[in-house]
């Protein structure tokens, strides 16, 4: 990473009446006080943020039957429950201790497991209970969990003060609504006794997400959702293959980003009010942070969404005014917090059926013209149904790596290795490039010579990342000395490597 011209992007989106030199400093300042407030350092606030994190990504659901020979496994928040109900259905629900539960959908045994363990490793089930079940438990009281004052709503939880353990003043408090999807939107700032009778009207509101959207980042022309952190401090996470974005929630209303690193360390950002937060453009640091081509890779192996509407739904009625004790301050005002103490887009595959249907391969034409249709001869008869659509070979590729990348826990040995390379393979599958064997020094040469990784990694570090890499069925080992990138696979539709891909595609669609 080059510091000379990341701060030169930094600089280019300066604010107006406070230097560059001062921003940061409040973001620095900000962070000792809190880190303090809760017993600890900066550094060692992150760096615990981080192992938290890891040690979520590479927990497991333990599942054990109960008195209901029903499957059952605890995670830190409740109890996923796990209900057989005909033939191969079943049913998964959550239940939060004397909360109430969600209802969270049904299919195989196999799909809801794995629904469950992602949900789980993401920090959920979010959004809190459903309102209408169950009747037993009063979903509409607020009630004190970990410290923060929650009730359930009909579109999802709403939260106040999960920053209780930082000795905000009294009318500092927050209010948040968190969605069911893992976002969660800024409402208010205020005193509890406001906030709880405004908090109970929204969590009337069916249209509450409509109305307060998801609190985003900028990134380019994206605007990307934060997922929620149930945090004193943390409140958002964005991941990226090299560091994590942190959205923190700081006094008097003011938001900092903050880019973590390994080992507690971190790189602040920005800080802004909530809608200034919202557009400060974190592409152009990310770009250096990653390195450009791996960033225009990580794009295409993120979810993310179209540019927000700042402009409401015409069918929606004017929001509920939010109260608070401060007036919102006009987005053109410096920052002042006085009494401080010193101190990479892939499209969404086409929809399927359970039958698989054909495949082609939307590639460049360094790859060659796409797969000839079977002759008339070979073709099924009509049955006077439509025919399912096809399958984007493309995209089951670029699934299956994308969802890949994201399940590598970071922090373990060859990790951060094995991060860096799946880019290199999307580069190199998408530019047509033959398949990849050779000994494990081959191998890596080959990325260190695109730039996707910075050296050589050690034999101990290779062999851990080949050792995670493995579980995927584009790479595979040749022998004790020798393994192969099987790009070509990817693209033969008939190949072994491709019909594994093509299975998993199939199975996540149902």
């Amino acid at each position: 990473m080059n510091m000379s011209q990341l701060e030169e992007v930094l600089q280019q989106q300066a604010l107006n009446g406070i230097s560059r030199y001062d921003e940061l400093k409040l973001i620095v300042e900000q962070l000792v006080y809190d880190a303090m407030a809760l017993g600890e350092t900066s550094e060692r606030l992150v760096s615990r943020l981080q192992q938290e994190l890891h040690a979520r990504a590479t927990a497991k659901l333990e599942w054990k039957r109960d008195p209901r020979n029903w499957l059952a496994a605890q995670s830190d928040q409740g109890t996923f429950i796990l209900r057989h109900l005909a033939g191969d259905q079943h049913h998964l629900s959550f239940w939060w201790k004397d909360y109430g539960g969600a209802d969270l959908g049904t299919g195989t045994q196999a799909q809801l497991l794995a629904k469950a363990q992602t949900l789980m490793r993401e920090g959920g089930p979010f959004g809190g209970p459903e309102p209408d079940d169950p009747p037993s438990t009063a979903w509409y009281e607020w009630r004190n969990i970990k410290g923060s004052l929650r009730r359930a709503g009909i579109a999802g939880e709403l939260v106040i003060n999960p920053a209780h353990k930082l000795r905000r003043a009294a009318d500092d408090h927050h209010l948040l609504a968190v969605y069911r999807d893992g976002t969660f939107a800024c409402i208010s700032r205020g005193s509890d006794r406001n906030l709880m009778p405004f908090g109970d009207k929204l969590a009337q509101d069916r249209h509450l997400r409509e109305r307060f959207p998801p609190v985003t980042a900028k990134i380019g022309d994206l605007a990307v959702p934060w997922r929620y952190l149930d945090h004193p401090l943390f409140r958002g996470i964005i991941s990226t293959p090299a560091a994590d974005l942190v959205l923190l929630s700081l006094r008097q209303g003011t938001y900092a980003i903050l880019c973590c690193q390994s080992a507690g360390e971190h790189l602040p950002l920005a800080l802004r009010w909530i809608d200034e937060i919202q557009d400060f453009n974190v592409g152009p640091i990310l770009a250096e942070i990653l390195g450009h081509r791996e960033f225009e890779v990580w794009l295409k192996l993120a979810d993310l969404v179209p540019p927000r509407r700042k402009e409401p739904s015409p069918s929606l009625s004017a929001p509920v005014q939010a109260p608070t004790s401060a007036p919102e301050r006009p987005s053109s005002s410096p920052i002042h917090l006085p009494g401080t103490p010193p101190p990479r887009s892939l499209p969404e595959p086409s929809p399927t059926t359970s039958v698989p249907a054909p495949v082609h391969h939307t590639s460049s034409s360094s790859r060659g013209a796409p797969s000839a249709a079977p002759p008339a001869s070979s073709r099924p008869p009509s049955s006077g149904e439509p025919s399912p659509p096809p399958i984007d070979g493309d995209a089951v590729v670029l699934q299956h790596l994308k969802s890949f990348l994201q399940e590598i826990p970071t922090g373990q040995g060859g990790s951060a290795t094995a991060r860096a390379v799946i880019p290199g393979v999307v580069d190199d599958y998408l530019h047509g490039a033959p398949s990849i064997e050779g000994t494990w020094k081959e191998l890596f040469e080959h990325f260190v010579g695109k730039g996707f990784l910075d050296d050589m990694p050690s034999d101990k570090t290779a062999r851990a990342a080949l050792g995670i890499l493995k579980d995927s069925p584009i790479f595979r080992r040749i022998d004790t000395q020798r393994w192969r990138i099987c790009l070509e696979e990817c693209r033969a539709p008939k190949s072994d490597v491709f019909q594994a891909l093509l299975r998993e595609h199939l199975e996540r669609s149902r």
